[in-house]
């Protein structure tokens, strides 16, 4: 696995351990794709809902996800790229 491939995987391990998600609002198996901004050091500026079905409260719990923490950085400085966009879905494996 080259380090772009990890920089993404340590990106998305990091947004689902933040991710707060009420099985009420977020329905099992339904792909959410979102889009973010971010600066070097990884703090989230910005998160879009270009194609995502979950209501408000399920988009809201999504983007605190990837605001709650920074995004992994240190070690992947030659991998970042200040925009992203990430399969969010629960279970996560689904």
């Amino acid at each position: 696995m080259g380090l772009q491939a990890k920089y993404l995987e340590a990106i998305r391990r990091v947004v689902n351990q933040n991710w707060r998600h009420d099985n009420d609002n977020v329905p099992a198996k339904v792909h959410c794709k979102v889009h973010y901004t971010q600066m070097r050091g990884g703090e989230v500026l910005a998160v879009s809902f270009p194609d995502c079905p979950f209501d408000a409260v399920g988009r809201q719990s999504v983007d605190d996800a990837l605001k709650r923490t920074p995004l992994p950085y240190a070690g992947y400085e030659s991998a970042y790229d200040a925009e992203g966009t990430i399969d969010m879905c629960y279970p996560e494996e689904a």
